[in-house]
């Protein structure tokens, strides 16, 4: 989990280094230098999700061919898995989903705290970006809290998985 934070924080900061540099030298003179910018970071953050997305999926289904045998009782061992992981991940998506929300609302607070508003006018506000700081890290950290919340019953599920495999 941490290599796949790790890895995407990686790319959204050199695809934003690079989308800052290439606004300052073309779009510096315009009024619409932020909003160019809040657009390449979000294109920055929805090209690490994707990446991260499909790293998660090919690892489980390189997951479940090394463990099962190839055969039709395999088959059913790999789906009866993703269906135990099934209700695990949106458990950790619920989880996730209540940390941003709780960001957001911390956000809006010191927006309205430091005179200004999210994504409209906040984007050079210093009291706005030393305000964000506390909420930032509590959503880091209630974020991993939900990714070890579930990783009892993922066990449970590799577990599960290798006992059905071996009964092959």
């Amino acid at each position: 989990m941490l290599y796949f934070r790790c890895y995407y924080l990686n790319i959204v900061m050199k695809h934003t280094i690079a989308c800052l540099l290439l606004l300052s030298n073309i779009a510096l003179p315009f009024a619409g230098l932020a909003q160019g910018v809040k657009e390449c970071v979000q294109e920055a953050k929805d090209t690490a999700e994707q990446c991260i997305n499909t790293c998660v999926d090919n690892k489980r289904t390189d997951f479940i061919e090394c463990k099962v045998p190839d055969n039709d009782c395999g088959a059913a061992c790999g789906n009866t898995f993703l269906e135990c992981l099934e209700p695990i991940d949106q458990a950790l998506d619920l989880c996730s989903d209540q940390c941003d929300t709780d960001f957001s609302t911390s956000r809006t607070s010191c927006g309205t705290t430091c005179g200004c508003t999210p994504d409209v006018n906040c984007g050079t506000n210093l009291c706005f970006f030393l305000c964000l700081e506390e909420p930032l890290r509590v959503r880091g950290t209630c974020k991993v809290e939900c990714a070890l919340d579930g990783r009892p019953n993922r066990k449970l599920c590799r577990i599960a998985l290798k006992i059905c495999a071996n009964a092959c």
